[in-house]
């Protein structure tokens, strides 16, 4: 199961998913080490969990600079 970041749920977790801008689900998948990045297209982005915390400052500048 994946559990969503809006409604609450309880089951064995898996990762997360969230609704894209088009309503389209996304998932953040646990693996060893790593987290998966998966979407529908089939292409996944897998991430180290190390890198995490950099990657939400980056994607969170990205973010403010495009919102300027």
């Amino acid at each position: 199961m994946f559990k969503s970041i809006d409604p609450e749920e309880d089951s064995a977790l898996e990762g997360f998913k969230y609704y894209n801008k088009f309503g389209d689900e996304e998932y953040v998948e646990f693996s060893s080490g790593t987290v998966l990045v998966k979407d529908d297209s089939g292409q996944d982005i897998e991430i180290y969990v190390e890198d995490i915390p950099k990657l939400i400052k980056a994607l969170q500048l990205a973010y403010d600079y495009k919102g300027a």
